[in-house]
């Protein structure tokens, strides 16, 4: 009887022992919670993170590396949505400068036309991208994600109903109709 009251205790005791070591560990943040696609702004560029690998039957440390895909940082400034194109007026960030760019839909298409893209205003040099489809997208979501003044485009100047207003558009831009 003594040894199955003693497991009896044991088996109740576990469980605070269990809390106990939950509460003293620190959770580890899974990579999916960094950003979109394991992509995230830092050093002034964006960096691919992921968490470091271990040999099979090793204890996982938790560390996480982080490689950088680009020296520069995306700024939006405006989305202009109009029915052919949608187009981002932004500032690209690199290093003390802002150069204002305007990147459209099709510049995120491809690896290539992101370089190409970026690459025009920077230069090779300085507008690489060392990244696949999936931290372009990853870049995507993190620009989009950010607050962005939004505005609707139209390829003819005269009076247009936007937005429940009829509005005089002209190359300058809208303005109320009086």
């Amino acid at each position: 009887m003594d040894k199955t009251a003693e497991i009896i205790n044991l088996l109740k005791e576990e469980p605070e022992k269990q809390k106990k070591l939950e509460k003293a560990t620190p959770e580890r943040e899974p990579e999916e919670k960094f950003s979109p696609n394991g992509v995230q702004e830092s050093w002034g560029g964006y960096v691919k993170v992921r968490k470091a690998p271990t040999m099979p039957g090793e204890e996982d440390t938790g560390k996480i590396i982080k490689k950088p895909i680009t020296e520069f940082l995306i700024e939006p400034q405006k989305l202009i949505v109009s029915d052919e194109k949608t187009e981002l007026q932004a500032n690209i960030k690199h290093g003390f400068q802002k150069i204002p760019i305007v990147l459209t839909s099709s510049d995120f298409a491809s690896p290539r036309d992101f370089k190409n893209a970026i690459g025009k205003v920077l230069g090779p040099a300085a507008g690489w991208f060392d990244g696949k489809q999936s931290e372009l997208t990853g870049i995507q979501r993190i620009v989009n994600a950010k607050e962005i003044k939004r505005l609707k485009g139209v390829k003819l100047s005269g009076l247009h109903y936007i937005n429940k207003k009829w509005l005089i558009i002209t190359s300058k831009g809208g303005r109320k109709n009086a």
